[in-house]
């Protein structure tokens, strides 16, 4: 049903990474650190096309909390159309096959995402583990703050906005880990393959059942956060 409101125009995937030093913050607020990221993107995606082209962008987005060993990796998945809507209400279609410029959508990304962290700390919204001192809770927001290189975008267009609503999908769905990577479990460990964007290989990992199931239950979706 959500399909049939797609535009029958070509979309661009971008994702927007946040880098690991969020972990902490996630974990004791894993809805407003979510809110934050979904936020921050829109926000970036439409200034940057707004700036260049005049045109707001349709948007649909996920977020994924998993990295490809299950542990945390926060990032935002987002279909943007390859056109806009003017302040007139006409539409018009983005020239050129890459909207955008990586480096300025993830400066923007990040200056948001900070300035909305920020803001949530000082109003006192955002809780930290009980024995983290003052000078550690600053150190730990200058830290997620000045790691430029984590923040780094990436981008591809579809054809069509199904083929990525597929992808996006079929990804949430198998969610973290799916039961075919699950290749032994013996003496209280679980050994599992998983897929290395790194060396582009497949990789096999052993971890204790605590930590299993310690990594998995970190990304369990959220109430009304769906999934």
């Amino acid at each position: 049903a959500q399909s049939a409101r797609l535009l029958p125009i070509p979309h661009h995937h971008v994702v927007l990474p946040v880098p690991g030093s969020i972990t902490v913050l996630r974990r004791f607020n894993r809805r407003e650190v979510v809110d934050i990221a979904f936020e921050a993107a829109v926000y970036a995606v439409e200034r940057c096309l707004v700036s260049r082209f005049g045109a707001v962008p349709g948007i649909f987005l996920s977020v994924h909390t998993w990295g490809e060993t299950l542990a945390s990796h926060l990032h935002v998945h987002l279909g943007v159309t390859s056109g806009g809507l003017r302040p007139d209400g006409t539409w018009i279609e983005y020239p050129g096959d890459f909207l955008f410029l990586l480096d300025e959508i993830s400066s923007l990304f990040r200056k948001r995402f900070m300035k909305l962290i920020r803001k949530a700390v000082d109003k006192n919204k955002m809780k930290f583990p009980a024995k983290m001192s003052p000078e550690a809770r600053q150190s730990l927001i200058k830290r997620l703050e000045t790691r430029e290189r984590n923040w780094r975008a990436w981008s591809e267009r579809y054809d069509t906005a199904e083929k990525l609503l597929l992808y996006l999908g079929q990804s949430l769905r198998g969610g973290p880990i799916s039961d075919d990577q699950i290749i032994h479990f013996a003496h209280d460990r679980v050994t599992f393959r998983y897929f290395c964007n790194r060396t582009k290989q497949d990789r096999v990992m052993s971890l204790r059942l605590d930590h299993f199931v310690g990594r998995l239950m970190d990304h369990a979706p959220l109430q009304s956060h769906e999934m």
